[in-house]
């Protein structure tokens, strides 16, 4: 479907539009909304956190590594993450829209509020294609990071951790809208398509039809 079709579809109607220079208002907004979505990210987030904590603490009482090593590594991987995961994961999301049939994909940063993009523009996405978009840079950097893991060095072991975590937090803005999603898996369909000149996202929805007409 094109965004001309689905402009004039009266089978659809807006439900909102997004200005990508007020993208942070509208996370904060959906972290304050308690979905399941924001609870299970938020519990992973603390539970990685606690891993660091807690394997930290084994790997220095066992000697495998110590307080100013583990701290340097995790600190690259921090870099790391800021200065290479961070443009990949955006690549990653630019390969899943040419997967999902987008014909051009356009990147951009925004170095005022520190965040990086990848859009096709209007480009018309469903649900599935949605998650698929969204959720392909998360899974493929933290299973590559797990998997890694187990055939590295300590030191670089915790490099790895510090991108798993990072990463995961960096995610935010994905999660964020899938939170906006379960707050809306009511609709029969739930459209969506960034317009790249006007820096806006819209969203459409279509009613499940009435059982009684």
């Amino acid at each position: 479907m094109t965004t001309q079709q689905l402009e004039h579809n009266p089978s659809y109607h807006p439900l909102l539009v997004v200005s990508h220079n007020d993208l942070l208002p509208f996370i904060q907004e959906q972290f304050s909304s308690g979905t399941w979505t924001i609870r299970s990210y938020l519990a992973l987030l603390i539970v990685l956190l606690s891993g660091i904590v807690l394997f930290g603490w084994i790997d220095i009482v066992n000697g495998a590594i110590s307080w100013g090593t583990l701290l340097k590594y995790m600190g690259l991987g921090t870099l790391l993450v800021f200065t290479l995961i961070i443009p990949l994961h955006e690549g990653l999301h630019g390969l899943a829209y040419k997967i999902a049939g987008a014909p051009k994909v356009s990147y951009g940063v925004n170095w005022r509020k520190f965040y990086f993009y990848a859009v096709a523009d209007r480009f018309v996405i469903d649900r599935k294609a949605f998650y698929f978009i969204g959720l392909l840079p998360f899974l493929v950097v933290s299973v590559l990071s797990i998997l890694l893991m187990f055939f590295v060095p300590v030191q670089f072991k915790w490099l790895l951790i510090s991108v798993l975590f990072m990463h995961t937090g960096a995610c935010a803005g994905d999660i964020a809208l899938f939170s906006f999603y379960e707050q809306h898996k009511n609709y029969k369909e739930l459209l969506t398509f960034d317009d790249v000149e006007k820096k806006l996202s819209f969203f459409y929805v279509r009613e499940e039809p009435d059982e009684n007409s």
